[in-house]
């Protein structure tokens, strides 16, 4: 198509990722059983469960799912070494420190694990969330020039910059804090599709860029997400969740529609490969400053991971990092860089029973490649 180019993102993911889908998807702690010998879940038809259950067991079934996860887990691995006849519907690779985590689990512990996303090919990674980690990256590199040498804070309703010293607090923003549309306000204006009144959604520069979902996965495991805090205090904080494995490969379809921005469409053209750079920057500063933070905390196993990060991008001009997904939060989709705001302090880390002992959650890094027409 004229006005056109292809590409390919490809992804090599250097930590696991977790795209999650909110708490009302969480898969159920009685529809799901650890199995050690295999170093897997056994996943479970809930609803066949309770219908093909012989009345008592039923009953029994129904008191302990009442009575909370945890009793649910023992009654279900107990009946299941039993050999009681249950409605398996699939299985799922589990670390260890899964698996420990459900088999020791006691008390009112929460043990519904987060799914990925699933199409009826299977689970996959949506393009989302990609996509909105390149958009943090551009918006930075929109807003850096601005700030960089001036405190400023930006008025919605002026769509204009003031010296932070000559500030109203009423209706000042700075990039980091006000409501829903304030924020849109920000972002409408360092895009450039900024309305008389509102954004302008159909003017938005990231129309032309349209990145496909991931192919369907082959391999996702269960694994255990821990809370590394600087005073150890959420060492016990688990959270489950099904994530695509550290190392795997996804390539991504992106189109990138000249012809919107040559006709006015949209505000302006976002170049792919300048896309790639800002995420580099980016994200290469994200990388950084978790690199410190590490190194600062004492999460020795983090530090290491992040050496041999940055020196791979060092060694590759034409690659970038790139950060999305659960655990990358506030850290790596917001403009901290530009901010007085305070780091949070906590961050997630997966791979350990021990949180210290685990890695940083979502970095990959891409490499686009065109299609030559």
């Amino acid at each position: 198509m004229k006005g056109m180019r292809r590409f390919i993102l490809d992804l090599q993911l250097k930590s696991p990722v977790h795209v999650g889908l909110g708490a009302d998807h969480d898969h159920p702690a009685y529809a799901y059983l650890p199995d050690q010998e295999r170093n897997e879940v056994v996943l479970l038809d809930p609803t066949r469960l309770v219908v093909e259950l012989e009345e008592s067991r039923r009953r029994v079934f129904l008191e302990a799912v009442a009575s909370g996860p945890v009793r649910a887990q023992k009654l279900l691995r107990d009946w299941y070494k039993e050999g009681v006849p249950l409605p398996v519907v699939g299985r799922l690779p589990a670390s260890q420190a899964f698996l420990r985590t459900v088999e020791t689990a006691s008390g009112n512990a929460e043990l519904d694990f987060r799914p990925l996303p699933r199409s009826i090919k299977g689970p996959y990674l949506p393009a989302s969330s990609v996509k909105g980690a390149l958009r943090t990256a551009w918006l930075y590199a929109e807003l850096e020039p601005i700030l960089e040498e001036n405190d400023l804070v930006f008025d919605p309703r002026s769509h204009e910059w003031h010296e932070e010293s000559k500030r109203d607090d009423e209706g000042m923003i700075r990039p980091h804090n006000g409501g829903l549309w304030e924020a849109q306000s920000l972002e409408a204006y360092a895009l450039g599709y900024l309305g008389k009144r509102r954004p302008d959604m159909y003017k938005d520069p990231f129309r032309a860029v349209r990145l496909g979902d991931g192919p369907a996965l082959s391999t996702t495991r269960l694994e255990r997400v821990g809370v590394v805090h600087p005073q150890n205090r959420l060492k016990d904080v688990a959270i489950l969740a099904e994530v695509i494995p550290q190392g795997t490969r996804l390539r991504l379809p992106l189109r990138h529609h000249e012809a919107l921005a040559q006709e006015n469409i949209v505000s302006k053209s976002i170049a792919p490969e300048e896309l790639g750079e800002a995420a580099r920057v980016f994200y290469f500063g994200v990388l950084e400053a978790e690199w410190e933070y590490a190194e600062e905390n004492g999460w020795n196993k983090a530090a290491q991971f992040y050496a041999e990060l940055a020196k791979e991008i060092e060694n590759h001009e034409d690659v970038f990092p790139l950060r999305f997904g659960f655990g990358s939060g506030k850290v790596a989709n917001t403009l901290l860089f530009l901010l007085d705001e305070p780091w949070p302090k906590t961050r997630k880390a997966a791979g350990s029973s021990e949180p210290y002992l685990g890695i940083p959650l979502g970095w990959a890094v891409g490499k686009l490649i065109e299609h030559k027409q």
